[in-house]
């Protein structure tokens, strides 16, 4: 995998691959920071829970999994997609697809 290829957010709470973006909700941007800081590597749902509360925002189970829902949709059209480990965690990862923009 090339650079070009690794998600980033920017200073501008913008989810970056290559040319190709998405915007991020501020609600969004802990569990997405996290999950691009561990990209290809499983993020335990207590971390994803920890984030989101951190970030002032309830760690309901159903208000995670509601925003994990919207993630996953908002990173598809970037070529990414959300692998959930039931029990376990989530991890962002490339779908090996090319890019819709």
């Amino acid at each position: 995998m090339d650079d070009t290829s690794v998600p980033y957010v920017d200073d501008d709470g913008l989810l970056r691959v290559g040319d190709d973006w998405v915007a991020i909700t501020d609600a969004q941007l802990p569990v997405v920071t996290l999950l691009v800081e561990r990209f290809g590597r499983l993020v335990g749902k207590e971390e994803l829970v920890a984030a989101y509360v951190a970030a002032g925002y309830s760690g309901h189970a159903a208000s995670i999994r509601s925003l994990l829902a919207r993630v996953a949709h908002r990173v598809a059209g970037l070529g990414l997609d959300l692998h959930t480990v039931r029990g376990e965690g989530v991890m962002l990862r490339d779908r090996g697809r090319p890019r819709v923009r």
